[in-house]
């Protein structure tokens, strides 16, 4: 897989990426 767990959260600016797991 290219990535862990990662969550991108919808916001007025745009997309923010967050990595649950380091």
């Amino acid at each position: 897989r290219l990535h862990d767990r990662l969550v991108y959260y919808r916001t007025e600016e745009g997309w923010t990426l967050h990595r649950l797991a380091p």
